[in-house]
């Protein structure tokens, strides 16, 4: 017996193609999705089955959100396992995946006015806020879970996997903070700006399309800018910018009464995505965005070395 063969090569070869790696990810959100739009929707039973998709309308809350809990272990674990790789991002992004398609379900925030019962009183935006919270808290669920499955894989994590070649990054509270409070503003006033209809519609797409690229490009311009280590701070700066849209532009923000047609507009572009939408939309164009910042900040390091 040769008892100086050459140990196995690894983490390099057993890294997919990148074909295969993006097709493994495609299929780790499809999963996602599907177990949020199937299973998702019996667990949280809306009153209205044509209304928006949000705590509010959903008889018994606890045992609901208890079973989302459940699904968003689930969903994390698989979207880490059936991706193969970038373990701390594929756990949240899953779970927000999920939510983005349970939310594709219902209806609009211009319909949230009948679950009111004093309508002409505007938007709860205590509620609103405490809810994109709890919906953020199960994007955090399903990292927690995907780190833990993520054990399973061979293969070192995104952020260990080379820190010696990764110089700059600043770890710690006070730079995830920091990369929150860099990243609020742009995405609050790119959510504002692109989320704006001409006939005041407030469409679906228009909304997820408005909260995603606000957040990919604030997460990216974060990334750059401070090169942070945690991937906590987007749930902190999706729930400040959440924050800061129903507390000043929500129907009735500050008292004010307001009409049957301001609540079936909602004029303000930044308070028509329900926190289901904040939650979904603003994880995936975070860690999308961090991904790719990531990315270009490891050629062009390389590049340098080179």
């Amino acid at each position: 017996m040769n008892t100086n063969a050459a140990a196995p090569e690894a983490p390099v070869s057993r890294r997919p193609s990148p074909l295969i790696a993006q097709l493994r990810v495609a299929s780790a959100l499809a999963i996602a999705a599907a177990i949020f739009w199937n299973v998702g929707w019996l667990a949280i039973q809306p009153i209205d089955p044509e209304g928006p998709v949000t705590l509010v309308a959903i008889s018994n809350r606890l045992t609901a959100y208890a079973a989302m809990a459940m699904l968003a272990v689930i969903a994390g674990g698989l979207g880490v396992l059936v991706a193969g790789h970038l373990s701390e991002i594929m756990g949240p992004v899953a779970v927000a995946a999920g939510l983005a398609a349970l939310s594709a379900r219902g209806a609009q925030s211009n319909m949230l006015g009948g679950y009111f019962t004093a309508a002409e009183s505007g938007w709860p935006a205590l509620g609103m806020i405490a809810e994109t919270w709890l919906w953020l808290v199960l994007i955090g669920i399903g990292a927690i879970a995907g780190r833990w499955c993520a054990s399973w894989i061979e293969g070192p994590p995104l952020r260990a996997r080379q820190p010696e070649d990764r110089p700059g990054e600043q770890s710690g509270l006070g730079a995830a903070i920091a990369s929150a409070i860099v990243a609020a503003p742009p995405a609050y006033g790119l959510i504002m700006l692109l989320g704006l209809s001409a006939d005041e519609e407030v469409r679906k797409q228009q909304v997820f399309f408005s909260v995603g690229l606000g957040f990919f490009l604030a997460a990216m311009l974060a990334r750059f800018a401070l090169r942070p280590t945690s991937l906590w701070w987007p749930l902190l700066a999706i729930g400040a910018v959440a924050t800061a849209a129903y507390m000043v532009s929500a129907p009735g923000a500050g008292g004010q009464a307001v009409s049957l047609n301001e609540l079936r507009t909602v004029r303000e572009a930044v308070a028509r995505p329900l926190p289901i939408e904040y939650a979904a939309l603003g994880a995936i164009g975070c860690y999308f965005g961090i991904a790719m910042a990531s990315t270009w900040i490891a050629e062009s390091q390389a590049e340098k070395k080179t």
